[in-house]
């Protein structure tokens, strides 16, 4: 059975174009943008909890800033409260409507929620709009909803598209491999993560699924490299943890 791992990428994802998106208007010269910077800050510091409460001042502040609300939404999505990420999410459109960025990240809410027929239209219409910086991430977005609802072949299109977009989006290259795997075509999973190293050499979702492909392939011993590799990049991780259950397994 093929492991996925979405919530490392909603990570990922929506912290880039959060990221992405402080070129955008802030509430500038008032104490509402502080409390906005630091909020961006400690999501890209993956601390979702800092993050809410300087969100919350920022709203405090001025609650109908575009930018503020879909913080909101994010750090309320990283805790796992998501309907309370979906009302600041859609009320961050509300007040700045067809914004890529926001629908990409509503779309990537829905996955979160297991709802991929509810994502799919934010993400085909984020990927549509010209003036979207990252059309990679929602062309992933639609694959990973097509994958979810049992389209491997049409997910697999999809992150082609991504590709072709931006051939470094590492993302897509791991959601290929996926979607391979899916299709009992390990030979060019592992070829798409290969890629991926190449371009990331310490990609360690990279290493983790190839030491699946390999343990489950029956080829131990290679296995067990990609997994301490695991463990060496990202120790006191739960992806290192699980690294180590299957090398117990192994040796």
């Amino acid at each position: 059975m093929v492991r996925t791992l979405h919530r490392s990428m909603f990570i990922v994802l929506l912290m880039t174009l959060l990221a992405a998106g402080c070129a955008a208007p802030t509430p500038r010269g008032s104490q509402a943008e502080v409390h906005y910077l630091l909020g961006v800050a400690y999501l890209q510091e993956e601390n979702p909890t800092r993050a809410l409460d300087e969100f919350l001042k920022a709203a405090a502040l001025n609650p109908n800033h575009a930018d503020i609300q879909a913080g909101l939404g994010q750090a309320y999505q990283l805790k796992g409260a998501f309907q309370e990420a979906e009302r600041h999410y859609r009320r961050a459109l509300q007040l700045r409507p067809n914004d890529p960025t926001l629908e990409n990240n509503l779309g990537s809410l829905f996955l979160d929620m297991k709802r991929p027929e509810q994502a799919l239209p934010f993400f085909e219409k984020a990927a549509a709009t010209l003036t979207f910086t990252r059309p990679e991430a929602a062309l992933t977005g639609i694959g990973i909803a097509r994958a979810m609802q049992g389209d491997h072949l049409g997910a697999l299109g999809a992150y082609r598209q991504a590709l072709d977009k931006n051939p470094r989006y590492l993302e897509a290259y791991l959601r290929t491999a996926e979607a391979h795997r899916a299709l009992d075509d390990d030979a060019r999973a592992i070829v798409a993560l290969e890629q991926a190293l190449e371009r990331a050499p310490n990609l360690a979702r990279g290493h983790f699924q190839l030491g699946m492909i390999y343990m489950e392939d029956g080829q131990p011993e290679l296995a067990a490299e990609f997994f301490d590799r695991v463990r060496q990049l990202v120790p006191d991780t739960e992806l290192a943890r699980r690294a180590d259950q299957y090398l117990k397994v192994l040796r």
